[in-house]
């Protein structure tokens, strides 16, 4: 047996679950639409807030989550996106938690508007 490690991972499982220190991922998303847009907006994790060093923020006309891409990344608790105005269309949207640590939590959502 080897023993593989890194700056995530160190000894012979594969796991790769949440590091001391990481936030929880109970956090809540809502999505608004504005004059010129659509306002997100989301609450930090309740237990160690502290922790989250960005958040990926992935956006979809669907709502699988399967299909959404990567729209872009953010620090704080919310975003504007100014390109939902430039198409009149329900768009559906997940934030995912990243640790300073690395660690990326589960998406939370979909929140559409």
């Amino acid at each position: 047996m080897t023993t593989v490690c890194s700056t995530a991972v160190c000894g012979t499982g594969g796991w790769n679950g949440p590091l001391p220190g990481d936030p929880d991922n109970n956090s809540i998303l809502t999505a608004t639409a504005e004059f010129g847009g659509v306002q997100l907006s989301w609450t930090l994790p309740s237990t160690n807030a502290h922790a989250v060093a960005y958040t990926n923020i992935y956006r979809s006309i669907g709502d699988d989550f399967a299909t959404a891409i990567p729209f872009t990344a953010v620090s704080g608790t919310g975003y504007f996106d100014f390109q939902a105005a430039k198409v009149i269309r329900q768009y559906f949207y997940w934030i995912q938690h990243v640790s300073v640590n690395g660690t990326v939590l589960d998406p939370i959502g979909p929140a559409s508007a």
